[in-house]
């Protein structure tokens, strides 16, 4: 799988969010380090960069949540934001003053401000986007380290779409494995052309939302909003908004139960792929976990 960000309320919500986070943030960079500074750094790919020259470039962090997609930072969240060098496009964030200490989680965004007329940045529908994704873990989870963090190649190739298309979903509790009740399932909405279940293995370029939800708490049926920010490998219909040939991919999060996927934990799946539009989208095919086999692999 590739490390790509795609990962992340509804999505009109989304996007005033953003316009009012990043209107109340200052642009700052960090400066100096050493073994006892928490600095981040690393660089920035995809075609909108080279393409869009005269357009702002940022790079933001907020602490990780496994709880919350990626896709829906609250304005309190954000810890730091920076303009990222346009030469070699690489972005350096100074988080030694942020309160993040050494073994904490962060999540990393970056993005370009397509229609960029003046003023403030905000990020709204047309402007690019990538996530740090780890390819091994398919978690969007970055674990801070003392002294200097390498973040790694950020591919900003998603789109950001003004839509409020999301899931209702089931389980299935006939079949297989049934995740008993508390137990935490994390959830994806996979394209089709990402998915290969016989490797058990999804390229996250075509995750186009998630969830983790509780088994008898958060429902069911159970909800997961699809990102505003998809994938341009992906057709998307735009007027009226629509995606064709997803599928659910799920994970029994028990081994240990901590809010990302573990080798060893069941794999569930949709028997069959579906479309949707905006508003809301009932998956009829239950998502079912065979066991037998289906589970994640060693990374």
């Amino acid at each position: 799988m590739k490390k790509s960000p795609k990962i992340f309320s509804r999505s009109r919500h989304l996007l005033w969010l953003w316009i009012c986070l990043l209107a109340c943030l200052t642009v700052a960079c960090g400066q100096g380090s050493d073994n006892s500074e928490i600095i981040l750094t690393g660089t920035l790919q995809g075609a909108a960069l080279t393409e869009n020259p005269d357009k702002p470039l940022l790079v933001a962090v907020l602490p990780d949540d496994p709880h919350r997609p990626l896709a829906t930072p609250a304005l309190a969240d954000v810890v730091l934001m920076v303009s990222a060098d346009k030469t070699d496009y690489s972005f350096r964030l100074d988080l030694t003053e942020s309160g993040l200490a050494p073994g904490r989680s962060v999540n990393l965004v970056a993005f370009v401000d397509m229609n960029y007329a003046g003023g403030l940045p905000s990020l709204d529908a047309g402007d690019m986007v990538g996530f740090f994704i780890d390819a091994q873990t398919f978690s969007a989870a970055y674990e801070l380290k003392p002294g200097l963090n390498d973040g790694g190649n950020l591919l900003i190739n998603r789109k950001i779409y003004d839509h409020q298309a999301w899931l209702q979903f089931h389980l299935a509790e006939n079949f297989g494995v049934v995740p008993s009740a508390g137990e935490n399932v994390l959830v994806y909405a996979v394209h089709s052309q990402g998915l290969d279940l016989a490797a058990r293995s999804v390229d996250t370029d075509y995750v186009v939302g998630m969830a983790s939800v509780v088994v008898g708490q958060d429902g069911p049926p159970y909800p997961l909003d699809l990102l505003t920010a998809i994938y341009t490998g992906i057709a998307v219909s735009e007027d009226p908004f629509g995606l064709d040939d997803l599928r659910l991919v799920a994970i029994l999060d028990n081994a240990p139960a901590n809010g990302r996927p573990d080798a060893g934990e069941y794999v569930g799946f949709t028997l069959l792929a579906f479309d949707v539009a905006d508003g809301l989208n009932v998956v009829a095919n239950r998502i079912i976990f065979p066991g037998d086999g289906f589970v994640l692999p060693s990374p």
